[in-house]
């Protein structure tokens, strides 16, 4: 990946993907060029604290037995079932085909219920 981005006036783009906040020289964070998302500094920050905070889930399923699999540095793969994205609060559960947000719930409490673990405190 390029430094040194020219990414306003030749990709026509001037505002964060997520936030939609105006992104110029001094708060642009990254562009990803799988999705082909641009963002700003903030965005990037909180996607990275909340893949930090997820590491204390991945150790705890691990051991209680549970697979889990980086697919990327924000995609975890749960026991080949649930895929889960904590920089985006967004999982798929790879057997129902459904997706969705976990904004509305904590995400531990969440992926617990969703692998039928009894006690999900």
């Amino acid at each position: 990946m390029e430094k040194n981005i020219k990414f306003k006036e030749k990709e026509g783009r001037g505002l964060c993907d997520r936030c939609r906040a105006k992104i110029t020289k001094n708060n642009w964070g990254r562009i990803d060029f799988v999705n082909g998302i641009l963002l700003c500094r903030e965005c990037v920050r909180i996607a990275k604290r909340r893949c930090f905070k997820f590491r204390s889930v991945v150790k705890e399923l691990v051991e209680l037995g549970f697979v889990v699999k980086k697919i990327t540095y924000s995609q975890f793969r749960i026991n080949d079932m649930i895929d889960v994205y904590p920089a985006e609060r967004k999982y798929h559960n790879l057997m129902t085909k459904k997706r969705g947000d976990i904004r509305d719930t904590n995400i531990r409490i969440f992926i617990k219920k969703a692998l039928g673990i009894a006690n999900y405190q």
